[in-house]
């Protein structure tokens, strides 16, 4: 009677354990995916900040023949834009406007979590329009 007891003592130790490592593990998934995408929010804020700058130089955009590699050229980045799965960023432009984005760790359109998209496009440059006096 106490062994069945010690031994079911055993397997609920065991159990209760295996559940406190998965709880952890998933729990250091969530953090490490919300913090790449974090990241990745950041990165495409600094390529919006190149582009713009790339246009202030230059008078606009770099096409999409052209490329963000031109912004390396330029100077206005340091190195080229890769994601955080090593995959070039999405760019579309045809020098007057762009549009700017990774496709998250599935590399396709749309998704969430990890999966999802993240972009900015050149209306995010635009000033608002300016309030009327009244």
């Amino acid at each position: 009677m106490a062994r069945a007891r010690i031994e079911n003592l055993g397997f609920f130790i065991f159990i209760f354990a295996l559940n406190m490592f998965w709880a952890g593990a998933c729990g250091v998934a969530c953090i490490r995916s919300d913090t790449r995408s974090q990241r990745h929010r950041v990165e495409v804020r600094h390529l919006h900040n190149a582009l713009a700058l790339h246009r202030l130089n230059h008078g606009a955009f770099p096409t999409t023949q052209e490329g963000l590699d031109v912004l390396v050229r330029d100077k206005e980045l340091e190195s080229p834009a890769i994601d955080l799965w090593g995959r070039p960023y999405h760019y579309v432009s045809d020098g007057g406007w762009f549009r700017v984005e990774t496709y998250g760790a599935d590399g396709k359109p749309g998704g969430t979590d990890a999966d999802a998209d993240v972009g900015v496009d050149s209306s995010d440059l635009m000033p608002s329009a300016p309030h009327e006096a009244q």
